[in-house]
């Protein structure tokens, strides 16, 4: 969203695209020891589990255990690759 879209856009009409309600998304940096993170974590898995026929785990000690084993990768977006900004962009695209 934010290449398409950077905290610096303006409108048609010069101004700030990001006002009032509408706000730029900042990513969050995940922390293992923050309670909301690890809650957060233990729901989505359980959700997955289940859309998959799998048991699903609350034992948040070993959940942590396994989030300490995953690397997460610094987002680089791809070079080239459009975003619609609105639909007749997005219709316009799809027929690309």
């Amino acid at each position: 969203l934010l290449i398409a879209l950077p905290p610096d856009k303006t409108d048609s009409e010069g101004n700030p695209f990001w006002t009032g309600h509408k706000r730029p998304p900042s990513p969050l940096k995940f922390d293992p020891e923050n309670e909301l993170h690890l809650e957060f974590v233990v729901a989505a898995a359980n959700l997955h589990a289940v859309v998959y026929g799998l048991e699903g785990s609350r034992n948040k000690a070993a959940i942590k255990k396994e989030i300490a084993k995953v690397a997460i990768k610094a987002f680089v977006p791809e070079k080239g690759h459009k975003v619609a900004k609105n639909d007749e962009e997005m219709k316009a695209m799809m027929e690309e």
